[in-house]
Order: structure tokens, then sequence, then C-alpha cells
């Protein structure tokens, strides 16, 4: 199972130090597995490989769906994934690909690396959510499903040659915030709200369905909870004074 990306190599002046680190290693580390006999290689991609969405598809997207990916980063999901393609055809060896949408849950090793957390410390601390945060929304999904649908791609009978997007639901960003502020305690009005449009595009969970077996229906009230949790550990951490790292361990635990 292929998990691991250079995010400094992409963020420096030098692309290709991320071709060559992202790709190329990503690659090689195919190829190696071939060799090695290795039954099959699980891939996690992102979703981010389908940034341009076709109207085709009516807005319900599927794994069908072409990748047109809108950023580097992507884009480099795209490539590895034409090699993954590629090898299953050679027959030689198993590939799949998990596609992930934003993954949320408590950080164990850095909890500033939590999804929202700045917001919702924020809120803590005595602030407000104004009307320019935040903005837009975005598909989330838990980390134990993104865990748990690796685990079964690695086993699972009907799983070799599919990719698989992983999105429970979609819910805007000041969401996170409304769930911390009411958490919390807070007067409602200290988070104003996005009244934007909704999504206009969904992922489609029948293959996740099929062939891993996962529901991905926490909906909301995952999101909920995580919030709860995440303030939880913020306080815990605000409390001792102490790094980001010993606390979220502590929750983790």
């Amino acid at each position: 199972m292929h998990n691991s990306f250079d995010w400094g190599a992409l963020q420096s002046e030098n692309p290709a130090d991320h071709l060559r680190s992202n790709l190329e290693g990503s690659v090689m580390l195919l190829q190696k597995a071939r060799e090695m006999g290795i039954r099959r290689f699980v891939y996690v991609s992102s979703v981010a490989t389908m940034h341009h969405i076709s109207d085709r598809w009516n807005g319900r997207i599927d794994e069908d769906h072409p990748l047109r990916p809108g950023s580097v980063y992507g884009a480099c999901k795209a490539a590895v994934e034409a090699h993954l393609w590629a090898e299953q055809a050679r027959g030689d060896i198993e590939t799949v690909s998990i596609r992930p949408a934003g993954v949320y849950g408590v950080e164990p090793v850095r909890l500033d690396q939590s999804l929202a957390y700045a917001m919702v410390r924020q809120l803590i601390e005595g602030g407000s959510i104004g009307p320019d945060e935040f903005r837009g929304g975005g598909k989330f999904i838990h980390v134990d499903d993104v865990a748990d649908a690796i685990l079964r791609a690695c086993e699972a009978p009907g799983a070799s040659g599919h990719a698989f997007n992983l999105a429970d639901c979609y819910t805007k960003w000041t969401r996170f915030g409304q769930f911390a502020a009411e958490s919390l305690g807070l007067d409602p009005a200290r988070v104003v709200p996005d009244e934007g449009p909704p999504a206009k595009n969904m992922f489609d969970k029948t293959a996740v369905r099929e062939f891993l077996g996962l529901a991905l229906d926490r909906g909301e009230a995952g999101i909920r909870a995580y919030v709860v949790q995440l303030i939880e550990a913020i306080q815990s951490e605000l409390a001792a004074g102490s790094g980001a790292n010993d606390v979220a361990n502590r929750v983790y635990r």
C-alpha cells in the first residue's frame, strides 16, 4: 500500500525534485512490487484527479469519469494511476486506486494539521468567524473509513483493477464552525454561515459499496462528532500549555 507523498519537493522551486520524488519514485515502487512478485498494489490517490467535472455525468460522478486535475498535485496522482492500469493490463500484478476526498480526524502527530483546526481554535480563544472567512465547502470522509477502505482494497476479490472515490458527504466549511459554537455553548452569531449554493456534483458510492462493502454514511453527524473530539484536544493543548504533539498523542490513545 503506497500512501506517501513528498510535499517538500512539490513546494520547492525546482519542479524536477517533485517529479523525481513523487512521480518517478511512485512508478519505480510499482515496478519493483511487480518484480518482487507482490500480488496487489494499492495506491492512495485523490479526488483531486477530477477537478474539472463534465456536465455529461449530470452531477453524479462515478469512477469512469475522465481524470482532469486542476493542480500539480492532482496531475501527479493521475499520472501514477495511468501506470497502475498499465501494470494491471500487463497481468503480473493487481492494482487498485483509492481516491479520498478531504480527510477529517484528530491528527495524532500534529494536532494543528487536523481539518478545521484553525477555525475551531479561533472560536475557543474568543474569536468569531466572519463573512469572508472559510468560504465554500467540500466533500469529506473520516480517516477511519479511508483506512478501512485501504484494508479492504488489499483483499477484496472484486477490487482488482478498480479505482474507488471516497467521499462520505458534502458540507460547508462554516458548518464546522457552527458545530463548534454549538458544542462550546457560544452565541450562534459568532459564526456567519455560508449561504452560497450547495455542491453541483457529488461522488457516486455504488462501487465502494459493491466492491468494498463500505456504506460511507456518517454524514454531518460524523463531522459533528469529530468537531467535539477536536475541541477536547485543543482545550487540552491550551490547558497543558504544551506542544500539540504530546496532547494529540494522549487524545489519540
